[in-house]
């Protein structure tokens, strides 16, 4: 999705999750994902702030690729180096 497509998807989304790696067991964070895509988010922010990153690495990957299933926005918090 380039930059121009990802802002399209933003402003169209009625519906922006958010998945946070203090709130979210990091076992269950595919699954919430895919749960909030079903139920019609556009857009999932992972949220992981003070993680290694190697884990969030990790866990980016897995999100985006549920995110990618449903054709919704993934953004990244916290790691602009990923």
């Amino acid at each position: 999705m380039d930059r121009e497509q990802a802002l399209k998807k933003l402003e169209e989304s009625h519906f922006y999750g958010i998945v946070d790696a203090v709130y979210v067991k990091p076992e269950e964070m595919v699954q919430v994902c895919q749960e909030l895509c079903e139920g019609g988010a556009g857009v999932i922010q992972l949220r992981a702030k003070g993680i290694e990153i190697s884990l969030v690495r990790v866990w980016a990957q897995s999100v985006q690729t549920v995110c990618r299933q449903f054709g919704a926005l993934f953004i990244l918090n916290d790691y602009p180096q990923i």
